[in-house]
């Protein structure tokens, strides 16, 4: 049998759920040596597509270096109720606005060689007490080809945090009916589109950024998928289940009767950047999916400590 179909196939053909469930079952009836042991080539197809468990750097690390952003930041955010800007052509140009229009000088907060100083550079009379000069009412900053750093960068995380920009280009766009925001989030294949839209691509390559820092490699391939928060307890349940022997069926049904799915077959999920969670159907399918991705607890896939 085992020289025709593969080991998945014999165990569907018999009703196991996985060749590992079938694997555990032989064994427990004292039959292993009927067929070859099948971890070893699914441990291998694993590090080829899963890989082994890698422990990460702490996230922690990095704390000093995300707080030092999280102040330049909040720079950017109180600068931003005094900024103007114009387009000039093909050009930004901003400005500050500061609103004064004169600076004042007073003798008692300099020191008499200060003093003296400070009205030499100014041109005034030292025996006065206190002089004015005339400033400009605006800070510059400068002219380019996008708006001010600090609005770009604010304008770029508010996209990659909410994952729309309908309301940013709402309140700051002089013309937001123009704007066709479906283009801004447009995915190759779907409906057409040749190239993502900015938002689309702005968070390709944020996640792309993203790896390569946590030490991954980026580059073609097939992906994995992913998992959102409120799946992870069945996902571990599902490898939990599977190590027991059961099948795929049984497990869907397990899962009703540990009321992770309820009778319907389904769970609450709340996309990321989404305001309201919703229910999604969990099929037999997704049990597979689970399976394939064998995910580990955090207690065995934990950071590797401070160093």
């Amino acid at each position: 049998m085992q020289g025709t179909l593969s080991e998945n196939e014999i165990a569907m053909e018999l009703g196991f759920g996985s060749p590992q469930a079938m694997h555990i079952q032989l064994k427990n009836w004292g039959l292993s040596n009927l067929l070859v042991d099948p971890d070893a080539g699914q441990q291998r197809r694993r590090a080829q597509d899963f890989g082994d468990i890698e422990r990460l750097a702490a996230a922690k690390r990095a704390e000093r270096l995300f707080r030092a952003d999280l102040d330049l930041l909040t720079f950017y955010l109180n600068q931003s109720p005094k900024l103007r800007e114009h387009r000039q052509g093909k050009l930004y140009v901003s400005s500050s606005w500061v609103g004064d229009d004169w600076e004042e000088y007073r003798r008692d907060e300099y020191t008499e060689e200060g003093w003296k100083q400070v009205c030499e550079d100014f041109d005034e009379d030292a025996a006065q007490e206190t002089f004015r000069v005339p400033i400009s009412p605006y800070v510059h900053r400068g002219a380019g080809p996008a708006p001010w750093e600090g609005l770009t960068l604010l304008i770029a995380l508010h996209a990659l945090m909410n994952e729309k920009v309908d309301h940013l280009v709402s309140v700051l766009h002089d013309d937001p009916a123009s704007v066709n925001l479906a283009e801004l989030h447009k995915r190759k294949g779907k409906e057409g589109a040749r190239q993502d839209g900015v938002v689309t691509e702005l968070k390709k390559s944020a996640a792309k950024l993203a790896v390569t820092v946590r030490g991954g490699e980026v580059g073609p391939g097939t992906k994995s998928g992913g998992v959102f928060p409120s799946e992870m307890p069945i996902a571990l349940t599902v490898k939990r289940l599977t190590k027991e022997g059961l099948s795929r069926e049984v497990i869907h049904r397990e899962l009703k009767e540990q009321r992770l799915l309820d009778e319907k077959g389904r769970y609450w999920v709340q996309p990321k950047h989404e305001e309201f969670a919703r229910k999604e159907k969990y099929t037999v399918d997704d049990v597979k999916r689970h399976q394939d991705l064998d995910l580990s607890p955090p207690s065995q896939n934990v950071s590797a400590p401070d160093r």
